[in-house]
């Protein structure tokens, strides 16, 4: 659907877990992106997300570590986590997300309207119907 140019893809963060960890990590994901691509974008995001219950002990490790692990410098990325650089474009984010009523992570939304999930089945459909 992306590659040929059917639907626009749109990411937001919207930190509800933890209100210190969940901000910090979005912040690094942010920095990732802004130096990589959208595929390591994704990629640290999913290491964060697999290795979650690891920030609190050692988060801006974890954070290093994972930024290292696809290619991009990881004491910038944990410094961006730390100094929360991109808390404001988080916070829109998250304003954007309270104002269509996300109920929490993930959710998915085709033109503007919540899928009761995620699964692929769910969400192809709702594109096919909405490129009909």
């Amino acid at each position: 659907y992306i590659e040929p140019g059917d639907i626009r893809y749109r990411y937001f963060d919207f930190p509800i877990v933890d209100e210190n960890w969940s901000w910090r990590a979005a912040s690094a994901a942010r920095a990732v992106q802004d130096r990589a691509d959208a595929e390591t974008f994704f990629s640290f995001a999913k290491g964060l997300f697999e290795q979650q219950n690891r920030l609190g002990e050692d988060g801006y490790h974890l954070i290093r570590e994972v930024a290292n692990d696809n290619g991009v410098d990881g004491c910038t990325v944990a410094a961006a986590a730390q100094q929360e650089a991109y808390r404001e474009v988080v916070e829109a984010d998250k304003q954007t997300g309270d104002d269509r009523g996300v109920p929490g992570t993930p959710a998915v939304f085709v033109d503007g309207e919540l899928l009761e999930n995620y699964a692929w089945d769910t969400v192809s459909a709702a594109i096919d119907a909405q490129l009909e």
